[in-house]
């Protein structure tokens, strides 16, 4: 996870960095479910959240959750 790498070295985000984790989850809801998914990270432990959290919907109403 890319977090682990910026609190191993004590490096704090100004914004969400699991870029690829969205990525990963949207990529494979798409193929396995056949539907229009996206994932983005709303929360993240690199930028001092207690946990790395992403929402997952309908690509239309993903800037809207």
């Amino acid at each position: 996870m890319k977090a682990e790498t910026f609190l191993r070295e004590n490096i704090t985000a100004d914004r969400c960095i699991c870029h690829i984790n969205a990525g990963y989850s949207t990529g494979w809801c798409n193929e396995s479910l056949e539907n229009l998914l996206y994932a983005i990270e709303i929360r993240c432990r690199a930028k001092g959240d207690d946990v790395c959290f992403f929402v997952m919907t309908h690509r239309k109403h993903i800037y809207n959750a």
